[in-house]
């Protein structure tokens, strides 16, 4: 329900947005299938910061590459 309720709120501000965020949800989908799948605690570590940092990343993208843009 949360989800859909995000698709909604980003969609109705711009569609485009709905394709980041179906991005953004199918990696961390994956990535969590990936740190059940792991045996081993150093894999399951590596893929929570592999998709701890996509996230951050993508986020800190959109929300401050506007502003470093410009002041560069």
């Amino acid at each position: 329900m949360l989800l859909a309720g995000s698709y909604i709120f980003y969609g109705a501000a711009h569609p485009w947005y709905c394709a980041l965020l179906f991005f953004t949800t199918s990696v961390d989908f994956y990535l969590a299938q990936m740190i059940y799948a792991s045996a081993s605690a150093g894999r399951k570590k590596f893929f929570l910061f592999l998709s701890v940092f996509l996230s951050l990343g993508v986020l800190g993208f959109f929300k401050y590459g506007g502003f470093i843009t410009k002041n560069v």
